[in-house]
């Protein structure tokens, strides 16, 4: 059966454009040591007001040393044929959940031009990667990361030269699908990231130390080696799959060698594929393996250069005397928790510790605000209130992580709190 011909593209549809993010990128407040250890908050902001009927409030922030955000990270994603497949999730929020429409005809299910292959084109894999992606780097401080985008299959292309953030973010919003049937190398995704990294001019922004970075999206399956393709053809796919990962494996341990690290991002695909090999890539530099489930809803961030490991950290509403809920510590730093408000100004202290003994501290004010009729979205809020909650409270009790979270390493809470009594039902609205 011949293959089909590649005879369509379309363009990846614009969405989530972070172009203005440089102005919009707040400027966070710290409290810093003597050490340079430095505590900061990323909510809620100085003087924000609440307007809810529930007067419940999260507080996030970190503790690390050094500067913020300094990053060099190329984003490579899969474009292989396969990335044109169902994800079997409803990744464009149509209410459809875009499926084979060829199923048993060609390879895959495949048939026609690619833009027929699903019902759904807004759900295949590699708009699942590009969403991830767009995430991703609204997580990075414009003004110090530089990012660069590359596609990889059989080889790989620069999508985005290393640069700015929103040049990267423009290049996500203009990918081209094409329909590509040399496979899937991982290992040409890792090489291109190495080499776009290593074409780096020297950093002129005095940013200070960089942490370089290479972000992998792919759906879990190294298909096509890169040594002996003239024989390609000639081997089983199974063999083929085997010097794939074998040579994924050996890119992971020269991007070690560089002072790289991967992060492996696998976006569902429909499929239960084993995860081994990515993780394992992740592992060998000290990276992460992430497994998307709603790459929409993904929330991740570049660890600092420099972070820092707590001993506790201690969240107080002083206006009310109260201690915050469900206070968790991260062995990166991070940390967050719920607290609750007083009607009219409070004044809220974080308290950090670290293994040392030494200790950090900031304040901050918020006022809240019940209103005389509870808003619509307050029934939504305080659902959304009590699952974030009990989540926190189950991983605060070591249970077996889901495959859905973060695998290596694991996020360590050491400390908890959760209230006795229920969250406070909104009073109901007077006709």
């Amino acid at each position: 059966m011949s293959e089909p011909e590649p005879e369509q593209s379309a363009t990846a549809p614009v969405g989530g454009s972070i172009e203005s993010r440089a102005a919009a990128f707040p400027e966070v407040e710290r409290t810093t040591s003597s050490s340079g250890h430095w505590i900061e908050l990323d909510a809620p902001s100085e003087g924000e007001l609440l307007r809810s009927a529930v007067g419940l409030l999260e507080i996030s922030g970190r503790v690390g040393r050094g500067e913020r955000g300094v990053h060099d990270v190329v984003i490579a994603l899969d474009g292989s044929q396969s990335s044109l497949l169902p994800s079997g999730i409803d990744l464009d929020g149509d209410g459809v959940v875009g499926d084979l429409r060829f199923p048993g005809r060609g390879r895959d299910g495949t048939r026609g031009p690619f833009l027929r292959w699903t019902t759904d084109f807004g759900d295949v894999v590699v708009q699942g990667e590009i969403a991830a992606a767009r995430n991703i780097l609204r997580t990075l401080d414009p003004e110090r990361a530089r990012v660069g985008v590359i596609r990889y299959s059989g080889s790989s292309s620069v999508i985005a030269p290393m640069g700015k953030v929103a040049d990267a973010a423009r290049a996500l919003d203009q990918w081209s699908h094409r329909a590509d049937w040399t496979g899937s190398s991982i290992a040409s995704g890792v090489i291109g990231g190495l080499n776009l990294l290593d074409d780096l001019p020297a950093d002129e922004t005095g940013a200070g130390r960089r942490r370089a970075v290479l972000l992998i999206a792919s759906d879990g399956l190294a298909t096509a080696a890169l040594s002996g393709r003239t024989g390609a053809m000639a081997r089983s796919p199974r063999i083929e799959e085997k010097l794939a990962a074998r040579e994924a494996l050996r890119a992971a341990e020269r991007a070690r060698k560089a002072g790289v690290w991967i992060y492996a991002f696998e976006v569902i695909n429909g499929e239960d594929e084993d995860p081994g090999l990515l993780a394992s890539m992740a592992e060998t530099t000290d990276g992460r393996y992430v497994y998307v489930d709603d790459p929409n809803q993904l929330r991740f961030e570049l660890p600092n250069p420099d972070y820092v490991e707590l001993r506790g950290v201690q969240v107080e509403n002083l206006t009310l005397d109260d201690e915050a809920r469900a206070v968790r510590v991260f062995s990166n730093g991070e940390f967050d928790g719920f607290v609750s408000l007083a009607e009219g100004r409070n004044r809220l202290r974080v308290r950090a510790e670290l293994p040392s003994g030494e200790r950090l501290e900031l304040e901050r004010s918020v006022e809240y605000v019940r209103p005389e009729r509870p808003y619509p979205s307050d029934t939504k809020r305080v659902e959304s209130l009590r699952d974030s909650l009990r989540r926190r409270t189950e991983e605060t009790l070591a249970l077996p992580p889901k495959r859905s979270e973060p695998q290596q390493p694991r996020r360590r809470a050491v400390r908890v709190q959760v209230p006795n009594e229920p969250i406070a039902e909104p009073p109901a609205e007077q006709p």
